[in-house]
């Protein structure tokens, strides 16, 4: 087909209103050498909005609304004292059960790479139509029919996505001011987001976008099926089509970047991602040091109160001890004492075990708990212990450090040892405010099996 060049296209068909919808064009104005637009214009924005503002949203609704039940969270505890926090729940629910899923539907029918082809189709199709009206107009028929699915899917995934997004923006909005406003948070890592102007402002582009590439096939179907004149043939036909080739390929690419990342963002959504700020292998031994004692070779030490004997002893203090040089045993002695091993009860929490042994019964395990003191514990089905034995690692901004917080005391009590050598530096939960290099802890293998 003729191709005329772009001070020729400057008679548009269809113009983008609010609503994304086209303005209807006269049959006069359609017969004078007229472009019909089918390029996804801006529709690609949404899939160039940095991956760290996904981030945000996703720990934002797992914080508030996915973490698992019963753990104390200083965001969430602060929001369900506010106004509007029950529709804030309700929204972020949806938004981790079913916004984000869909979100990832459109994508994926974007990275398919499907449009171009159908509307380079529909575009032969238009200029064979003066030449071969019979089998033309069919194949004209059948790739409207094929485009006409297509935008009706990313229409459908696009209007779904951005009526729940907006409303969890909304009611996030609604709380967040008010938290901001008469309770601004004491840590770097209550995160008071979610960032999502963005997101409705590229959302509300891309469903215009889809409403007015249906409203220009719509028009183009109406000037097909226009009476023709004696050959059957109406000047009409004369239409250059603008398939945007280039835009097609980067939407493409663009949004096959964003699932490329949607292992990461699930992360965000079930909790994971914690167990990235102290990745270890939970049949592995290991030492813990502090920020505080780090240089004096400290490590942080299961204590039991007066001799060890062979009688079962339940219970043991925390303390920082100098690293023991025996050899390691299974059995309770000074090297044992000071290993510890973590085991992942999901969404970001772990179970911290001490080696501590000189007991009997099963099925038991010796676990730090909320009082920073080890305790003997008889699990449940499956493994299941009490939330007050529950860690979690806190990233901080030192690089190698975490900090732990307990699942029934909040991110605000972090694991701490007093600074009181005369009795070992003894554990405890600190408050965080101080930003004591005490509260940074690291691991190092053991070294023995």
């Amino acid at each position: 087909m003729h191709r005329r060049n772009s001070t020729l296209r400057s008679i548009m068909l269809s113009l983008l209103v609010t609503v994304g919808l086209a303005s209807e064009v006269s049959r006069h104005a359609a017969a004078e050498n007229a472009a019909v637009d089918f390029s996804p214009g801006q529709a690609s924005q949404l899939f160039a909005l940095p991956v760290a503002m996904w981030s945000n949203i996703n720990q934002f609704a797992f914080l508030v609304c996915l973490d698992e039940p019963g753990v104390k969270a200083t965001l969430n505890d602060r929001l369900s004292q506010l106004g509007g926090y029950n529709e804030l729940r309700s929204r972020c629910q949806v938004w981790g059960s079913t916004t984000f899923s869909k979100l990832q539907a459109l994508a994926t029918e974007l990275a398919s790479g499907e449009m171009k082809p159908l509307l380079l189709r529909l575009q032969t199709a238009v200029a064979n139509l003066s030449s071969n009206t019979g089998a033309a107009r069919s194949e004209f028929d059948q790739a409207a029919d094929n485009v006409s699915k297509k935008l009706t899917t990313l229409n459908e995934l696009s209007q779904q996505v951005n009526q729940q997004s907006m409303a969890f923006k909304n009611a996030s909005d609604t709380v967040i001011g008010q938290y901001r406003k008469n309770n601004p948070p004491d840590s770097s890592w209550v995160n008071i987001g979610p960032k999502m102007e963005d997101v409705g402002l590229a959302m509300g582009t891309m469903v215009g976008r889809w409403n007015m590439l249906t409203s220009n096939l719509a028009y183009l179907r109406k000037t097909v099926a226009l009476p023709a004149g004696t050959a059957g043939v109406p000047q009409l036909y004369d239409l250059d089509l603008e398939v945007g080739v280039n835009a097609w390929d980067e939407i493409s690419q663009r949004a096959r970047q964003f699932l490329a990342d949607m292992p990461a963002q699930d992360s965000y959504l079930s909790g994971a991602n914690y167990y990235e700020n102290c990745p270890l292998d939970e049949n592995k031994w290991y030492l813990m040091t502090n920020s505080f004692l780090s240089d004096k070779g400290y490590v942080f030490t299961a204590q039991r109160p007066g001799q060890v004997s062979t009688v079962p002893q339940h219970n043991a203090k925390t303390i920082m001890k100098p690293r023991a040089q025996q050899n390691d045993q299974v059995n309770y002695d000074e090297a044992g004492s000071q290993q510890w091993r973590f085991h992942r009860y999901g969404k970001g929490w772990w179970g911290i075990e001490s080696r501590i042994r000189n007991d009997t019964g099963q099925p038991a395990i010796f676990l730090l708990d909320n009082k920073a003191q080890v305790e003997r514990v008889m699990q449940g089905p499956g493994g299941a212990v009490a939330k007050s034995y529950w860690w979690r690692c806190l990233k901080t901004d030192e690089s190698g450090w975490f900090r732990l917080a307990n699942a029934t005391l909040g991110d605000l009590k972090i694991l701490d040892t007093y600074n009181n050598p005369d009795i070992f530096f003894p554990g405890f939960m600190g408050d965080t405010k101080e930003d004591y290099s005490g509260q940074f802890w690291r691991l190092a293998p053991a070294g023995n099996p």
